[in-house]
């Protein structure tokens, strides 16, 4: 990059996306990457699946798209961590298959360490625009939009469609070489701060990424999160995670509970009943401080707000009971 008689040096950045059964993802993606303003960088994919997904990314292998094989089994941290091997860019930027790539969403989530005062970085995500017919995207987005809110200047987490870290930090918190069956944007944020590193948060410019469009698949995505809190919580001794997935999951548990025949039904139904308006409200000022879109769809639809809260404690009840019985853990 030049400015006047100044050449200002730009890192290659490696954008590093494990990919199984997406093949339909894999075109859209690499256009994306096509479209970037950003030079130099470099996409690595470790793709794999029944469905072709590797022998669709090699159509577009070559000096700017590295296409790796992922094998049955290897699951995504360590199809990330052949990913991050093949690499060579000082700079890394994490995504999903379904992610769309914009200029303004790469460019601000990589600016913080341009500057050096920080190491990783993290923003947000948005549905893609063809989605939003749909009530479920709408919710998820409110959702998302309330969650972004409670974060400061810096973040806890990272979300793994939008992150970006330092190849020097990479390898010092051992190079995705970790255990992770699911989780692994979780695994990377909490590693990073055992490491003292700090992570900034940049709200400015969400990735366009596809959400769950089907009810069954919010649900599954829910559950998966926030089991990953508790069980990756506790391999790493957040203790604040730990109670963050308890309170959800044993607040889910008691709801279904107090529909149970028996003692005090008719008081333990009132509680239900109070318990589940109080949801729908709460739900209502996630959707009054969306976007207009969201709010367009979903403000006066109390019926819908009515059944996405039974469906979240439904999702609460049944993380804690995956999360219980061993062979439930690492379901996807």
């Amino acid at each position: 990059m030049v400015s006047g008689n100044a050449v200002i040096y730009q890192p290659l950045v490696s954008i590093l996306v494990p990919i199984w059964n997406e093949r339909a993802n894999v075109p859209t993606l690499i256009a994306s990457f096509q479209r970037l303003a950003y030079h130099p960088c470099e996409l690595v994919l470790c793709a794999g699946g029944a469905d072709g997904s590797f022998e669709e990314a090699s159509r577009y292998a070559g000096e700017r798209i590295i296409v790796i094989r992922q094998e049955a089994g290897e699951g995504k941290q360590r199809a990330l961590a052949r990913c991050f091997a093949a690499s060579h860019g000082e700079l890394l930027f994490l995504t999903d298959a379904d992610a769309r790539l914009t200029d303004a969403a790469f460019s601000s989530t990589l600016k913080p360490l341009f500057t050096g005062v920080y190491e990783a970085a993290t923003g947000p995500r948005a549905p893609l625009p063809e989605q939003m017919a749909l009530p479920i995207i709408a919710y998820q987005w409110a959702l998302e939009v309330a969650g972004n809110a409670q974060f400061g200047q810096e973040s806890a987490g990272m979300l793994g469609s939008n992150a970006a870290l330092t190849r020097t930090v990479a390898e010092r918190v051992g190079s995705f070489g970790w255990e992770a069956r699911t989780g692994t944007d979780l695994s990377l944020a909490l590693r990073l701060r055992q490491h003292g590193i700090r992570i900034r948060y940049v709200p400015d410019h969400p990735m366009p990424v596809a959400l769950a469009t089907t009810v069954r698949d919010y649900s599954r995505q829910r559950s998966r999160w926030l089991r990953n809190l508790l069980l990756i919580g506790r391999r790493y001794d957040d203790r604040q995670l730990q109670r963050q997935a308890l309170v959800s999951m044993g607040l889910g548990l008691s709801f279904w509970l107090l529909l149970l025949p028996g003692p005090y039904f008719r008081k333990r139904s009132l509680l239900w009943c109070a318990l589940l308006t109080y949801g729908v409200y709460r739900r209502s000022l996630y959707v009054k401080r969306s976007p207009e879109i969201v709010q367009r769809m979903l403000r006066w639809r109390l019926d819908l707000l009515l059944f996405y809260c039974l469906v979240d404690f439904f999702t609460w009840m049944r993380a804690g009971l995956e999360a219980l019985f061993p062979q439930w853990r690492g379901r996807w």
